[in-house]
């Protein structure tokens, strides 16, 4: 991925604050930091604790782990909320036993 980057750079096909967007590691979103290197990091993804978080939160962190291709795994999300999750985000599952969207 790295090279890749760079090589877009050299060709100038991506600017140098694009690259760097496109490397960092965490990507802030004001109410939450996304982890996108932490499989690598930690040999497993990022999941997203859904309890105490709105559904927008979950919805915006679900986006941001989306745009670098990551499986995603949302825990301890109540039915209500992930009903509202997967009306913006259909590709989701909901698991009522064990409260979790993928």
């Amino acid at each position: 991925m790295l090279e890749e980057v760079l090589k877009k750079v050299a060709n100038g096909e991506l600017s140098p604050e694009d690259a760097q967007k496109e490397l960092a590691t965490f990507e802030n979103l004001g109410f939450a930091k996304v982890d996108h290197h932490r499989k690598k990091r930690q040999g497993f993804p990022e999941v997203i604790f859904g309890e105490g978080k709105e559904a927008s939160h979950i919805i915006d962190i679900s986006r941001a782990m989306m745009k670098k291709n990551d499986n995603i795994l949302v825990t301890r999300i109540n039915s209500e909320k992930a009903e509202a999750v997967v009306q913006v985000l259909p590709n989701f599952n909901y698991d009522h036993i064990s409260r979790t969207l993928s």
